[in-house]
């Protein structure tokens, strides 16, 4: 193999890992503001910072969110802005982070790359505990705007194995592949900026979580960006029309034992 194709995909080479060299890098910087604006109003946002990739520092999240105190047991909420889809049981802390690995599956590699909301999520969720069970649930949808280019890099570059989150105004680079980037076929260049708007169309996704006392947790997700794959912006970047299933289970057979199956379909 050639020394140019191990290159990193930041590097707009074949690898599909971060780094090519041993080097000392800043892999992953975060700070999260989390605070109360009102009795049932908080504000979260959330501020990146790498050594590597296009834009080093920016904001990943940054949203309101209202939980009013109400006397049933099924509590409403409300988040508006820009924020990530909990569709995985493995990234559950604060900023999407993960409190069981060191780097991310493939599938949540890419969520963190390419998917994440703009416009506003509204669920319904009841704690077992409220009312004597061992069974918790929630249910929830979204319509967005913004994700009108999910799917390039997974089209064009395929998974990668990272935990770098791509923040708004970033740019993800990929390899020039002769077909992608000739001007006499698709003429479209070699990066992709993931929250872009392009049809002016709205997004959905719908989910439904379901626990079972602290042991076992399920999560299915179907996420449909609604673009239109006839439209490209005038820097060549294409409308992908992606749709998919999310069905993700996180069990503990052990205290010292969390067995995860995430799977999803296009």
């Amino acid at each position: 193999m050639a020394k140019d194709d191990s290159r990193s995909f930041q590097q707009m080479g074949t690898g599909h890992q971060r780094y090519e060299s041993n080097g000392l890098q800043l892999s992953h910087a975060v700070v999260i503001a989390d605070f109360m604006l009102a009795d049932s109003w908080s504000a979260v946002g959330v501020i990146n910072g790498y050594s590597d990739g296009e834009q080093k520092v920016g904001f990943s999240e940054l949203y309101l969110k209202y939980r009013p105190l109400v006397a049933s047991s099924i509590k409403p909420e409300v988040k508006i802005g820009a924020f990530f889809p909990a569709l995985s049981a493995e990234n559950t802390d604060a900023g999407w982070l993960s409190p069981h690995f060191l780097s991310n599956s493939a599938i949540n590699s890419w969520v963190g790359e390419e998917l994440r909301t703009g416009g506003i999520e509204v669920s319904l969720r009841q704690n077992g505990r409220q009312i004597r069970s061992h069974w918790s649930w929630k249910v929830l949808g979204s319509v967005f705007k913004g994700n009108d280019s999910t799917g390039t890099l997974l089209s064009w570059r395929g998974f990668a194995l990272h935990d770098r989150q791509s923040v708004y105004n970033d740019r993800v680079n990929f390899l020039p592949i002769p077909g992608v980037v000739d001007e006499d076929k698709l003429n479209a260049p070699a990066w992709t900026e993931p929250f872009r708007e392009i049809d002016n169309r709205f997004g959905y996704y719908v989910g439904a979580h379901l626990a079972y006392a602290r042991k076992a947790e399920l999560r299915y997700y179907y996420y449909d960006n609604n673009a239109d794959p006839n439209i490209v912006d005038p820097d060549r970047i294409y409308a992908w029309h992606t749709r998919f299933h999310s069905l993700t289970l996180r069990y503990l057979p052990r205290p010292e034992l969390t067995v995860f199956s995430p799977s999803a379909t296009r």
